[in-house]
């Protein structure tokens, strides 16, 4: 539970930055060096995070620390909406010049709103680096326990994903995938010959591999592209790598080439006046000149090859040269909700979901639209049966 939370509170930081930078305001001042104190802070915490919610039933001492740590995430997690709403209001300002402002306002701001925008930006920097003194405190609290540093949790980026998918357990999404295979097979002999990119573009934990996964296995596009292809990209992104990816999905067997020359060659010789769907899940890299390494095999497909990417980088999909970018928000309350409840309630009786129905609502209602947060949170109580846990949970960590 603290790990993923970590990781949700990472993400979100690391997006509000970008926001505020890629709208050139400044919103407080110096944010960005604190900002990067905390994700350090944070990622040498998660670092030991696995050893520590293990010990955590057997030591009270590491569970109390866990609980601080988890507390001072919700902080995080809190001063976050409260930056992400002040950036949406500016933008929207910015956006919107003509909007009708009071008569007393016509000329000049308002004492009271440059006031009040004044005593915003001082309190979220004032929380920002109040939190990262605590955090600070919380690291420092941790070299008592002697925690194992596990190598696998030191590389939050580097995943693996694959095709497959248990679409019982998808929720919601529906306009979105209709959007996705519409563009999917929307192709034409008219097209020219540059590649069709589709981006899905979005912050971590929001459902861009799960819609990708829903496309690819759609039953219209398994009939329409000759060729299919799901590659992980991931973060570093290495050319033969991918490459030779792509040409194991191709040819179910990428041996015996040792050089990108000899492995690209050999998949514009297979792809060659085929109509291929290339999926490139999670990419990073925002540098052209290794995506060009990739493009360049790519170009000899047949009119109506598609490559879907999912990205949480605008500039990525910029960076490709996407045709359609595809923004993917969070779910509806109604949604999260089903998705919370498909696996917090399994396997339980009726009279039992009754009891904890009005509970379950509540905290679906705290993932904000997450569906990260749902799935967790929904692993978390389908182990807990008591209402008191529950109310626990709602009350006292969400």
């Amino acid at each position: 539970m603290a790990d993923a939370l970590v990781s949700i509170v990472l993400e979100r930081l690391a997006s509000v930055l970008e926001q505020q930078i890629r709208q050139q305001v400044t919103l407080v001042v110096g944010v960005e060096s604190e900002v990067d104190n905390l994700k350090n802070t944070l990622q040498s915490i998660r670092a030991v995070l696995g050893d520590a919610e293990k010990r955590q039933f057997t030591e009270e001492l590491v569970k109390v620390w866990l609980e601080r740590l988890k507390d001072i995430s919700y902080q995080m997690d809190d001063v976050v909406d409260g930056w992400n709403t002040a950036l949406l209001k500016l933008q929207i300002a910015a956006e919107n010049p003509c909007i009708p402002k009071p008569k007393i306002s016509s000329c000049f701001p308002s004492p009271c709103v440059c006031f009040k925008q004044v005593l915003l930006r001082c309190d979220i920097g004032i929380k920002i680096k109040d939190i990262g003194k605590q955090l600070d405190a919380i690291a420092k609290d941790n070299n008592q326990f002697d925690f194992v540093s596990s190598s696998t949790i030191q590389q939050p980026h580097r995943r693996m994903t694959s095709s497959v998918i248990d679409v019982s357990q998808f929720c919601g999404r529906d306009a979105d995938i209709d959007v996705i295979v519409d563009k999917l097979l929307g192709g034409s002999s008219q097209e020219s010959s540059s590649l069709y990119i589709i981006s899905i573009v979005g912050m971590g934990g929001i459902g861009k591999t799960t819609l990708a996964q829903l496309a690819y296995n759609d039953d219209r596009v398994k009939a329409y592209f000759d060729e299919r292809m799901w590659v992980c990209v991931s973060d570093p992104f290495d050319p033969m790598r991918i490459s030779r990816d792509i040409l194991e999905a191709l040819k179910k067997d990428s041996y015996g080439f040792h050089n990108l020359e000899a492995v690209q060659q050999e998949i514009r010789t297979l792809i060659a006046n085929k109509k291929f769907l290339l999926v490139l899940d999670d990419v990073w890299t925002e540098y052209y000149e290794l995506w060009e390494q990739v493009e360049s095999s790519l170009k000899g497909g047949a009119p109506g090859s598609r490559i879907l990417v999912t990205t949480r980088n605008e500039n990525v999909s910029t960076m490709m040269g996407t045709t359609y970018k595809h923004p993917l928000g969070g779910l509806s309350k109604e949604q999260c909700w089903s998705l919370f409840s498909n696996i917090a309630f399994k396997g339980r009786s009726r009279e039992k979901v009754e009891e904890l129905e009005k509970i379950g609502r509540k905290i679906a209602d705290k993932c904000r639209g997450l569906p990260l947060a749902a799935k967790v949170l929904g692993s978390l109580m389908r182990l807990k049966d008591k209402k008191e846990d529950w109310e626990s949970i709602l009350n006292n960590q969400i």
